[in-house]
């Protein structure tokens, strides 16, 4: 898939160079321009030499080109087993949320395609999990929110409000098929479309507007502010530009035209609502229409989603018809108050302030509302390479040219799309994980909502998590931290990671192994917490996930998980006794965990003898390697990011690229007294690992040819001791 995008990119380079045209102003003919760090776009209309792109995205080809009779993959119901998935993975799932709703998670849906199969269609909670605190009208708290779960269930056809999902499964819908049609051209101008999109004369200090195109919309370099709050008479920006306040939907896009730049339109990149709010009026200016009656006459009725809209209060469903987000309307908790906020949980309504109270709910950035399983169904046409049954949206190449790179040096932004580009960023990995393709592409949504799309293994999964509907933390401290974000089931790439693994390991030895460490990867990760505003979350998670860990030990009934559950219970139970100051924190430490060691204690278990896969094991001197220097190599515990519930995997997982039958990595022991308890697998086999224990200052050579598959292979180092003071590196692994 990687391969395939960079020499789309390729060819992209050489047939601009052969057409390209110098033009400046707005409005003066078609032509292909040079873009930002030196990236061409092709223009539509153009005519290229070997007729590659532009006639494909050509009204007139399509007549000529498109099979009518063609028919596109859609999706029918499967199971987890026939696809390859470990279901006892997918289990764990399941066991975790449940246990996390205990400790007051709202809820959450998860959709599953692969290979066209919908294998994973699941729903947790409750649609309002919470009651509201109780705000006068200047913002005092009177009473705290506290846990209800008596509104109804959230099920799988639940619409979430899907935030910036929206700017893909809309906006970005709507652009490449308007660009595949020959209506919209990216490398045009936006004052093209929208005449009167240009600098204010005198006022703007920094110009462009005017030369803005609609790729710099797609990829965020435009120029505009992350957030203008034009709906806030008391932001910031509206104190100092008083004339940009709006809260009407037809005086708007004045004001978007008025908010002065940042920075000059493609110097920088900077992710930005308002991007997406301008092509949202440029696909209603192309098409005569509203940007929600156009997707759901072109995409959603077509496709026969029924649970996929725009303001669905309006559109014949009722608040339990979808999961609820901020407890206090979008006050914060009462931090906020400006002209016409709500104060009432938002609940059925667009939960992005721009969207509700400048857009009537309809955006180009946020106000779609939707359910997993229809999600995933619209991901399924990027597989598909534009269509779906018997309609086709657009082609594939005109989704090789929205999800190729648009920065060589980055190479993480598409138009719009977010791309995984290496397991080195842990912008991307933090969402899509290590195991996910190169090329993976997909977005977040603020709400707590994520979308993948791994072509290359035809996998898509879909998470839609109610992070927003619990109480704000301490709102003086940080208005945006929310409860429901500082638990794990609100980590936006746990459940991605999970998935993957699912698919990739079918041992349920390894899960076992890997559910210990990531148990203890979340207790040594409270550290920063202690003492501090957001403490008692994550100490309340780290017991959810003791409990997670009890409840896959009482089912599977062997000693590894019996002892690392004992062990991460007295290991949690002491070090949070000496540093945790909470209130909460102190509750759920003293009454919980002595209740759960005593369950541990209690379970009858038996020993499962290992089952080692064939590996050579050999004494091996890493130095003497050719180019040692320079081979890749990593170190466990692995810390990746900042986001450590996202990257529990990824902290004790690394992948090692490699052909089929080939394959062969050395292990060093750094640390010799921290690594009795070590295990390692190769995808899901375990090595024995007992030469190495009895003899650590040996440096050891593993050949891994007997299990090896192409591609990704996921090594995972387990049953180190990470509660020293400083255990940054234990054990080292040098590819070969």
């Amino acid at each position: 898939m990687y391969k395939l995008k960079q020499d789309s990119i390729n060819r992209i380079f050489v047939l601009m160079l052969a057409s390209a045209l110098t033009v400046s102003g707005c409005g003066l003919g078609e032509a292909s321009e040079t873009g930002k760090d030196g990236i061409e776009w092709e223009s539509v209309g153009d005519e290229t030499a070997d007729n590659s792109n532009s006639a494909e995205n050509s009204e007139s080809s399509q007549t000529e080109e498109n099979n009518p009779s063609e028919t596109y993959q859609t999706v029918t119901a499967g199971t987890p087993e026939e696809v390859g998935f470990n279901t006892n993975t997918l289990k764990l799932i399941d066991d975790m949320m449940e246990v996390q709703m205990d400790y007051g998670f709202s809820g959450a849906q998860l959709a599953v395609i692969k290979d066209g199969k919908l294998v994973v269609d699941k729903a947790w909670g409750v649609t309002n999990g919470y009651v509201a605190p109780q705000i006068d009208s200047e913002g005092n708290i009177l009473s705290d929110a506290y846990v209800d779960k008596s509104s109804a269930p959230i099920t799988t056809d639940t619409m979430f409000d899907l935030a910036s999902n929206t700017k893909m499964f809309a906006t970005n819908f709507a652009v490449q098929k308007l660009v595949y049609e020959g209506k919209l051209d990216i490398n045009k101008k936006v004052c093209d479309y929208i005449p009167e999109f240009k600098d204010r004369e005198g006022d703007d200090q920094i110009k462009g507007k005017t030369e803005i195109k609609v790729s710099d919309l797609l990829s965020h370099q435009a120029g505009f502010p992350a957030d203008p709050c034009y709906h806030n008479n008391d932001a910031a920006m509206i104190k100092q530009y008083p004339d940009l306040f709006c809260q009407d939907r037809n005086e708007i896009l004045s004001k978007i035209i008025d908010t002065p730049l940042k920075y000059e339109p493609g110097t920088e990149r900077e992710y930005s609502d308002v991007d997406y709010m301008i092509l949202g009026f440029i696909v209603e200016k192309i098409t005569g229409k509203r940007l929600d009656e156009y997707v759901k006459e072109e995409f959603y009725d077509k496709m026969g989603l029924t649970h996929m809209t725009f303001n669905p209060l309006e559109n014949g469903f009722s608040k339990e018809d979808c999961a609820a987000t901020e407890l206090n309307g979008n006050t914060r908790q009462g931090r906020f108050i400006y002209d016409n906020v709500r104060r009432e949980t938002v609940w059925g309504e667009v939960h992005d302030e721009k969207a509700y109270y400048c857009m009537d709910g309809v955006s180009g950035h946020a106000g779609l509302f939707g359910s997993a399983k229809e999600l995933a169904k619209l991901c399924q046409v990027m597989i598909n390479g534009g269509g779906w049954g018997e309609e086709q949206f657009f082609d594939q190449s005109t989704i090789d040219m929205f999800t190729a790179p648009v920065d060589p040096e980055t190479l993480d932004w598409g138009l719009g799309w977010w791309l995984k580009d290496s397991n080195d960023n842990p912008g991307r990995t933090n969402y899509f994980g290590l195991e996910s393709s190169i090329g993976t592409f997909g977005h977040t949504g603020w709400t707590g909502t994520i979308t993948l799309i791994d072509s290359d293994k035809k996998l898509i999964i879909v998470y839609l998590a109610s992070t927003k509907n619990s109480p704000v933390i301490n709102r003086m401290k940080n208005g945006n931290d929310f409860v429901g974000n500082n638990v794990s089931m609100g980590s936006l790439g746990l459940t991605p990671n999970l998935i993957y693994e699912a698919l990739n390991s079918n041992n349920d030895a390894s899960i076992d192994a890997l559910l210990v460490e990531m148990v203890n990867q979340r207790i040594r990760s409270l550290d920063p917490h202690y003492d501090k505003y957001d403490e008692w979350p994550h100490v309340t998670d780290a017991v959810a996930w003791v409990e997670t860990l009890l409840k896959r030990a009482e089912e599977r009934k062997n000693s590894v998980l019996k002892e690392g559950g004992i062990k991460a219970a007295e290991t949690l139970l002491l070090k949070a006794e000496e540093k945790a100051t909470h209130p909460k924190s102190l509750d759920a430490l003293r009454q919980k965990l002595p209740g759960l060691i005593d369950r541990f204690n209690a379970l009858d278990v038996s020993d499962i003898a290992p089952t080692y896969g064939e590996f050579e094991i050999l004494p091996t001197n890493v130095s003497t390697w050719d180019d040692y220097e320079n081979k890749p190599r990593v170190s466990f515990p692995s810390p990746r990011g900042d986001t450590v519930m996202a990257n529990m995997v990824a902290q004790c997982t690394t992948c090692y690229d490699v052909a089929e039958g080939y394959g062969q990595f050395a292990v060093r022991v750094l640390e010799p007294e921290k690594i009795g308890n070590l295990r390692i697998f190769v995808n899901g086999y375990e090595v024995d690992c007992s030469q190495i224990k009895d003899n650590p200052a040996e440096e050891y050579m593993i050949d891994i040819s007997k299990v090896s598959r192409n591609g990704f292979n996921i090594i995972q180092v387990t049953g180190l001791d990470i509660f020293s003071e400083e255990p940054e590196e234990i054990v080292e692994i040098v590819y070969g």
